[in-house]
């Protein structure tokens, strides 16, 4: 019998979604947004891109691609201040329909995110209000 190395966990485990006729959501502004954003995009995913801008004196530097994609109507990028109020856009439109939103991804939580990295609590708080919606939700470098 052949010896196999043993199991190790803490992966992650890749899957693969039908997003043809449902809305990606993600949240970030960064390059890993707008990878995320043309996978989804490829996977014929309607795709809103959310920011949080929470640094006024500062303000975030969308990625180029984002704006670029944007510009040519292959997404769209709104503005948010916390996790109820990109509910609140959410529920009046946010310029997509919130209901057919069948993953997100939380992107600024990267470590070395030039942006500034958002914060454990933040991420848990934005898990929770997407996952009471049954949203799937993936947290870049965060384990847990």
């Amino acid at each position: 019998m052949t010896n196999y190395p043993p199991i190790v966990g803490g992966a992650s485990l890749l899957i693969a979604l039908s997003l043809s006729t449902k809305l990606t959501l993600i949240i970030g502004a960064d390059s890993l947004a707008a990878i995320r954003a043309t996978a989804a995009l490829q996977a014929d995913s309607k795709v809103l891109v959310a920011f949080e801008n929470n640094t006024k004196d500062k303000p975030i530097q969308l990625s180029e691609e984002l704006i670029a994609r944007r510009d040519q109507g292959e997404l769209e990028i709104i503005e948010f201040d916390g996790p109820d109020h990109l509910l609140s856009l959410l529920d009046d439109g946010g310029g997509s329909d919130s209901s057919s939103i069948a993953v997100a991804f939380i992107t600024d939580t990267l470590i070395g995110n030039k942006g500034g990295r958002r914060s454990y609590e933040s991420a848990s708080a934005l898990r929770s209000v997407l996952k009471r919606r049954n949203i799937l939700v993936n947290v870049s470098d965060m384990p847990s």
